[in-house]
């Protein structure tokens, strides 16, 4: 009895092990990795920035006072 009792928990946990595996595998995946910046950023902000959106800095300067100015443009090739 005690061998039929060992046989049933081991095929239990290998059950729940396998819904556990299921489970995780059929979870929705980012489109995004670890290597984007998209993927730091939450869904909304994503949303907002579409592809394709160019920034580029056009001059940075730092003042004695440790005041940093930079100016940026923002581009869209969408308009």
């Amino acid at each position: 009895m005690k061998g039929l009792a060992r046989w049933t928990a081991v095929i239990c946990g290998v059950g729940l092990l396998y819904l556990g595996c299921a489970a995780l595998i059929s979870a929705e995946k980012s489109k995004f990795t670890t290597s984007d910046k998209a993927y730091y950023a939450d869904e909304r902000t994503v949303s907002f920035v579409r592809p394709g959106l160019v920034i580029k800095i056009l001059a940075a300067e730092d003042a004695a006072d440790g005041k940093i100015t930079t100016r940026v443009r923002f581009t869209d090739p969408r308009g």
